[in-house]
């Protein structure tokens, strides 16, 4: 197949497909390859010759399809013709540049996490494809408010009522998390009219999101990235570049994590882009009471929510670092 892309299928392979189903029972806990779903989506007519697409003949199931993208490794999405008896898979590139929303079906999946980094993460979600956690669709599920989910990711207001809260299954995000190493990580398109937009917001549920925060991660004044989390670190870090966009006339995407190793260092560490900034975090202690039972809502705030599409998000309960933090990168 990988000389000659347009091949017919043998026939081993029409027989894996009639075994295959479309949808599959929900994924078990650190299952990082995703069963496939249904995106109203068709590539483009003229899709068939880059080099992050393949196409497969002699196609006449459906079925046959996700067999065929589920042996490629970088396949991400799969369009079944009938008329042509053919199948039209793709990369994540590919998915992003030839396909469009239509009345056609394609199967879609999220790339696999890798091996070394999913035991860390807590959740992960690649907005691109779905509002499941992709580590396990049963856990920390998503409860989307005044938000719409396309091909692209999750569209943001920057209005108050606008985030995505997630399901802690009664606990606090504290009870999931360590107190000395945990990491958050994030890639956005963001839509900025003024500085401050923040990424997450902990909240004291029997408060009120919007009186009782505890914990915030947000893009501070001049471009430095602000993390603070009281139930967890109970600390105020503070990048020390300002590596955020600054400019707000046109929408920028970027990739951005925080690190926090309190056991090691008892600093956090920043990064941007898949690099890590150099000049040193600064913190401040902060000794307020904990609240402990601290809600979660991405892209909320009390005083500047994020406006602009969510492509990832991620939690993890160890600190991060370089290497890791460059392949969530290539997720989303």
């Amino acid at each position: 197949l990988d000389k000659n892309p347009a091949m017919p299928l043998p026939h081993l392979r029409l027989l894996l497909a009639s075994a295959i189903a479309l949808t599959a029972a929900p994924a078990r806990a650190a299952d990082t390859r995703a069963a496939f779903t249904e995106e109203a989506t068709c590539p483009a007519l003229s899709a068939g010759t880059d080099a992050t697409l393949r196409l497969v003949s002699g196609a006449t199931d459906r079925r046959t399809c996700a067999v065929e993208c589920s042996l490629w490794p970088a396949c991400v999405v799969a369009y079944h013709s009938p008329a042509a008896a053919t199948c039209q898979l793709g990369t994540l590139a590919a998915w992003l540049q030839f396909w469009q929303a239509g009345s056609c079906r394609s199967l879609v999946r999220p790339p696999p996490i890798p091996d070394n980094v999913a035991p860390k993460l807590l959740a992960f979600y690649n907005f691109r494809f779905s509002l499941s956690n992709q580590l396990n669709a049963s856990a920390f599920g998503l409860t989307a408010n005044n938000a719409a989910r396309n091909r692209l990711g999750v569209e943001l207001l920057g209005s108050f009522d606008s985030n995505l809260e997630v399901d802690l299954m009664g606990g606090a995000l504290g009870h999931y998390l360590p107190h000395n190493q945990l990491s958050f990580f994030i890639k956005v398109t963001a839509t900025y009219d003024f500085e401050g937009r923040c990424f997450h917001w902990v909240f004291n549920r029997s408060v009120g999101a919007p009186d009782g925060g505890t914990g915030r991660w947000c893009r501070g004044v001049g471009g430095r990235a602000v993390f603070l989390e009281r139930d967890l670190t109970r600390r105020e870090f503070t990048s020390g570049s300002e590596f955020l966009p600054q400019d707000f006339s046109n929408p920028a995407t970027y990739s951005t994590a925080v690190a926090i190793d309190l056991a090691e260092t008892n600093m956090a560490t920043f990064f941007y882009n898949g690099t890590r900034d150099s000049s040193a975090a600064t913190y401040t202690t902060d000794p307020d009471t904990l609240f402990g039972d601290g809600g979660l809502k991405i892209g909320y705030s009390s005083f500047s929510p994020f406006k602009g599409t969510l492509h990832c998000y991620g939690i993890a309960a160890a600190a991060l670092n370089l290497t890791e933090v460059q392949q969530l990168e290539t997720l989303c």
